[in-house]
């Protein structure tokens, strides 16, 4: 009777607590700050970022470049399917990060820049670029292309002759990804012309590639170099990179720009031509935001909004209204009136032509335009800003050697200029005056 009574005893404690473990569990209030209906605080809280209500476990995914259902919910970094994060116009050929981090090229493929493992000479589509994943930034030269990836690695493939490989190796071309192996932690990267820079975790900058002009900046002119070096007197406080045809720049933590390599039209912004295998300072520029190079200008955008572009303007590129070469930075016109001056919120810069992204999500193009690339429906070359036709919602800009690619809000990429290896990526070879058809696709 005694061990009935003890079993009963226990059998009511036990069910005691279970009771009160399940009210709390059923009273627990989980807070929601976002508003999304996904409680973050509670034990069982699905909601990974409550400042955020478009993320949650299981949320759809969106184009707005979040992995929207959390990270490591759903393997990596995803985005909506059809959606594109980010774009890059080489010379000949564009490259656009899509869904998954998925890498897709489209373009000339004479020197394997497309990386998709194949000899063809151009695809006129967007094509899955071979062997390579979790690609966060990519960055398009001439015939060549590299890519940083998540865990700080860059791979790069296209034409190797001038060391564009970055792995000691001069191979004239190469079809697929290659690791360039003495590079790690790195956050950014830009390419132009036949080199490369990669911008350290640690704000160092490291190049490798054509170095005639001392663009690669070791303080030599021995070229080629092909493994990354570092760059004189930067191996900290730079906060972004920019390269361009035959010369390199960098936005110091201070707000002012360094650039070194070829000056034969004031490119460097140092009021002479004298050409710099390290470092030197633009004069007269600083509280930049963004820098951008083309093959032989220079353009900054200020952090009130004004562009001001230096180097040769034969083409109108400088954009402040004349044909003249500005060793120093001029401001960009906003209208055919001096004094009023052009404002943008994200500048790109192809080989003779520049763009702004104004606030409004339209854009502004002037410089060369044989090709179409400045979108306004001719093919005359203008020295001020002109707008782009038929586009806006724009979040992103690139530009190449003849044509420009503006990425919208939506994910679509719209394209238009030169198109003769189907650059555009709407599947044609025909030139486009201004943007008509929009480019998406998914991984």
């Amino acid at each position: 009777m005694g061990k009935f009574f003890k079993r009963v005893i226990l059998f009511a404690f036990l069910a005691i607590i279970g009771f009160s473990w399940l009210s709390g569990c059923a009273k627990e209030k989980c807070s929601d700050d976002d508003g999304d209906g996904y409680g973050d605080y509670c034990s069982l809280g699905l909601d990974c970022d409550d400042d955020d209500p478009t993320i949650y476990y299981g949320a759809p995914e969106i184009c707005d470049g979040k992995d929207n259902q959390c990270p490591g919910d759903d393997g990596y970094g995803k985005i909506d399917e059809g959606c594109v994060a980010s774009v890059s116009a080489g010379d000949y050929h564009t490259c656009a990060i899509g869904a998954y981090s998925g890498l897709k090229c489209f373009g000339s493929n004479e020197n394997g820049q497309l990386g998709i493992g194949e000899t063809v000479e151009m695809k006129e589509i967007p094509t899955p670029v071979k062997d390579i994943l979790e690609v966060i930034q990519v960055a398009t030269g001439w015939y060549h292309t590299c890519a940083l990836v998540f865990n700080g690695n860059v791979w790069c493939w296209g034409e190797g002759v001038y060391g564009q490989m970055g792995n000691g190796s001069t191979d004239v071309n190469n079809y697929s990804p290659l690791l360039v192996p003495t590079l790690s932690n790195i956050k950014a990267i830009s390419a132009r012309g036949m080199h490369t820079c990669a911008l350290t975790n640690t704000g160092g900058v490291k190049c490798w590639g054509w170095n005639e002009y001392g663009q690669v900046g070791n303080g030599t002119y021995d070229s080629p170099i092909t493994e990354p070096v570092d760059v004189v007197g930067l191996d900290a406080g730079v906060k972004a990179i920019a390269v361009g045809g035959e010369h390199s720049c960098a936005l110091l933590d201070s707000g002012t720009v360094n650039c070194w390599g070829l000056n034969s039209n004031g490119q460097l912004g140092n009021d002479s031509t004298a050409w710099s295998n390290e470092p030197v300072e633009v004069i007269g520029i600083s509280n930049v935001s963004q820098i951008a190079l083309g093959d032989e200008h220079s353009c900054a955008l200020l952090s009130d909004g004004i562009v001001k572009c230096w180097g040769w303007n034969g083409y109108g590129q400088l954009g402040d209204g004349t044909y003249e070469d500005r060793w120093v930075p001029t401001p960009v016109l906003g209208a055919p009136v001096s004094g009023i001056w052009l404002k943008a919120k994200a500048i790109a810069l192809g080989d003779d032509h520049s763009c702004a992204l104004i606030s409004d999500g339209t854009v502004k193009c002037w410089g060369y335009n044989y090709y179409g690339g400045l979108g306004d429906g001719t093919l005359e070359n203008r020295n001020i800003p002109v707008e782009v036709l038929n586009l806006s919602g724009v979040k992103a800009l690139t530009a190449g050697q003849y044509h420009t690619c503006g990425l919208l809000s939506s994910g679509v990429i719209k394209c238009w200029g030169g198109n003769e290896y189907g650059q555009l990526g709407d599947g044609t070879t025909q030139n486009k005056l201004k943007p008509l058809t929009g480019v998406s696709f998914g991984d």
